[in-house]
């Protein structure tokens, strides 16, 4: 029996490849001589839809919000509500105010790895040129196109969910839902 996909999924050009495993040389150098100091180097941030569904109900039982967070392996940094998906121009104006923010505070030797998914507004033209300028404050690591997450946000948000299930009354509306992720989210313990 022949395995199918229920949607196209374009194959890897030999262009691809490359970039993916020098991406992946270039991480895997970093580590070895580095060690696991590199890896507590590594700032990571991301937005993302955090869906809430109330169990025990059938129709209409849940609630979403879009978040913004960052994290590095010393400390967690803020979780932002975003009203609307995000642009290259408005992740423009989470750069200065949230990111690099929490580089100066938590990581102020600058020699952070910074490091975000290869999604359309990371990459626009406006979010590159700032993070070109501020090169300087930490180092951009080069995530190449369709490669597989390397970050830790994920895990995080997975305990961050677990931790709003537990609360009591339950979140009902986005704003319940963000005041409890932002609680959670403050709660967690720093590194």
């Amino acid at each position: 029996m022949q395995n199918v996909c229920s949607r196209w999924i374009p194959k890897l050009s030999d262009d691809h490849k490359a970039r993916r495993m020098g991406s992946a040389l270039t991480f895997f150098t970093c580590y070895s001589t580095e060690g696991e100091g590199f890896l507590k180097l590594i700032v990571t941030g991301d937005e993302t839809w955090i869906q809430y569904v109330t169990k025990g109900t059938i129709q209409s039982g849940g609630t979403s919000v879009m978040v913004w967070d960052v994290c590095s392996w010393r400390d967690i940094g803020p979780l932002i509500r975003l009203e609307t998906t995000l642009t290259g121009d408005r992740y423009l104006s989470i750069l200065p105010d949230h990111l690099h923010s929490f580089m100066s505070i938590v990581h102020s030797d600058g020699l952070e790895q910074f490091q975000q998914e290869n999604a359309i507004p990371h990459t626009s033209r406006v979010a590159t040129k700032w993070l070109q300028e501020h090169s300087s404050y930490f180092r951009h690591f080069h995530w190449t196109s369709k490669s597989p997450e390397k970050d830790i946000i994920e895990d995080i948000r997975d305990a961050l969910l677990h931790a709003v299930e537990k609360r009591s009354p339950p979140p009902r509306t986005p704003i319940d839902l963000l005041t409890a992720l932002q609680d959670s989210w403050c709660e967690f313990p720093p590194g």
